[in-house]
């Protein structure tokens, strides 16, 4: 990811998601510090039906609920906004604070930098569960040589 790919703000709120959530909230502090920042739907938590697709019929049905929160900020008078998993007022109105300010095309450096910063981090994690994960497979062929 470089500062020049088209981010989708899907994935810049999925990413932000698994960010750290102090980092999150001190960058939307910086924001909120200096520009305006209205609120325009305080968090609200709710839960959402799940559907999960069966890949033997092709047919959907509802696997279960999920808690998530949004929250909707207009920042320079770009709306931003956000749904995080889980009851986490402060987390959702921090990340539609970032939301609202790369739609206004403000603190793209700072936003890029930890976007960046998580994107890597998660891929090490994957890798890293990955590789355990691999390392708890039952190799067949090595036990049919035993």
């Amino acid at each position: 990811m470089n500062e020049h790919t088209s981010l989708s703000r899907e994935d810049l709120n999925d990413i932000l998601q698994h960010a750290d959530d102090k980092e999150v909230h001190a960058l939307a502090t910086m924001i909120r510090t200096e520009t305006e920042v209205r609120p325009l739907q305080h968090p609200t938590s709710q839960t959402l039906l799940v559907p999960v697709h069966d890949p033997i019929s092709g047919n959907s049905f509802y696997g279960g609920e999920m808690l998530a929160t949004a929250a909707v900020v207009e920042v320079a008078g770009k709306n931003g906004w956000a749904m995080v998993m889980d009851d986490n007022a402060e987390l959702a109105l921090d990340i539609a604070t970032v939301d609202g300010a790369w739609a206004a095309g403000l603190y793209h450096k700072e936003i890029h930098a930890l976007l960046l910063k998580t994107a890597v981090e998660r891929v090490r994690k994957q890798q890293q569960d990955g590789s355990r994960t691999a390392d708890t497979k039952v190799k067949f062929d090595q036990m049919a040589g035993s």
